[in-house]
């Protein structure tokens, strides 16, 4: 197998849990062409891993219809030329709509071989791998088991962002001030779906309570007003718009604790070892919650939700479901800032046993 094309839409979060079944395809064909069609932030969470040769952008929906089908086209045009033998489609096939749009770019390949999840729309699909529905697997697992059909090695692993000193540096610079036992905080939703985030006040009373015990604070995220907030009332350090990928990813494996919203956040928190206290609504952390896959780990991360009959309700089953939630969000309304409050004290006390046994070792 030479030329392999990958298809990934996403954001920031759903192309961070691609990295353990790209990195399984790479092992397996070291020697491939190997190409994503993806989203723009795909060139930054894939530099310098050298999982892929290139990324390819996938036109999204247009608003003149025109347009769209002229960049449809030149693409299809740039992909027959690349003369794919296999093509690979790491999504789920939710909608008829989607199905239809994913179909054209598998097609447009001319690839032999299109691999993917079926839920009964993947017509188009030459190796049918089946979908049983979001949550039944972790969705790291979705894509390790898609591309086991071209010989990966499937068994769970983590992958991380390659090392970058500068960002390092620019890290280490802007969180002095916060100590060295500081907490990070995220109380957004990223900007798929704000129905996601936990109330600011609750998140308000936790940094309080963290102050308290004598930790510093920083807030991160791009939510301006809501870090603003945030940090006003705890006196956090408010990191807004000052960390870049790789800088965040810094910030938080130095942090004692990340508590965030689930967003994408969360997942770069998932690549470094960072202790993680991910609060879940909507959403199935079944499918979406921190990928750790090492037992060790495992004691340092926590998922707080509620085990409501309504729950999920965006992404259930193989349907979109509701992106805004229901208006009362009882999900999310239901967990109290004191029960986050104490898996936060359990996992502070952890971490810095762990950190006394290392220094004695």
């Amino acid at each position: 197998m030479r030329r392999i094309a990958v298809v990934k839409r996403g954001d920031l979060g759903d192309l961070l849990l691609t990295l353990p079944a790209l990195r399984a395809l790479r092992d397996a064909l070291p020697e491939a062409t190997i190409d994503l069609l993806g989203s723009r932030v795909a060139r930054e969470v894939l530099r310098d891993l050298n999982l892929v040769d290139q990324v390819l952008p996938l036109p999204s929906s247009h608003p003149h219809l025109l347009r769209g089908c002229i960049d449809g086209l030149r693409l299809a045009v740039s992909l027959v030329r690349r003369g794919y033998e296999a093509a690979i489609l790491l999504e789920h096939l939710t909608t008829p709509a989607g199905a239809l749009r994913y179909a054209a770019a598998l097609t447009a390949t001319r690839a032999r071989r299109r691999i993917g999840l079926d839920n009964g729309r993947g017509w188009f699909l030459t190796d049918r791998v089946p979908d049983a529905g979001f949550g039944t697997r972790h969705e790291a697992d979705h894509w390790l088991s898609v591309v086991s059909r071209l010989g990966a090695n499937p068994t769970p692993r983590r992958v991380g962002l390659a090392d970058d000193p500068a960002a390092d540096a620019r890290a280490d610079a802007i969180v002095g001030a916060a100590g060295d036992r500081y907490c990070a905080l995220h109380p957004g939703g990223g900007g798929y779906s704000v129905a996601r985030r936990w109330p600011l006040d609750r998140f308000v009373e936790v940094g309080r309570a963290l102050a308290r015990d004598g930790h510093g604070l920083i807030v991160v995220g791009n939510e301006s007003d809501l870090n603003g907030a945030l940090a006003a009332a705890t006196g956090a350090i408010d990191l807004t718009g000052q960390t870049p990928l790789r800088v965040l990813r810094r910030v938080l494996s130095r942090a004692a604790l990340l508590i965030s919203s689930d967003s994408g956040i969360v997942h770069v928190g998932a690549t470094t070892d960072v202790p993680i206290l991910a609060i879940y609504g909507l959403t199935d952390a079944r499918a979406w919650g921190p990928y750790r896959p090492e037992s060790w780990l495992q004691t340092r991360t926590r998922v707080v939700e509620r085990p409501l009959p309504c729950r999920p309700c965006l992404y259930r089953g193989h349907a979109l479901g509701f992106r805004n939630g229901c208006a009362t969000r009882d999900c999310l309304m239901g967990i109290g800032s004191a029960r986050v409050i104490d898996l936060a004290r359990e996992l502070l006390a952890g971490s810095a046993a762990d950190r006394r046994g290392a220094l004695s070792g």
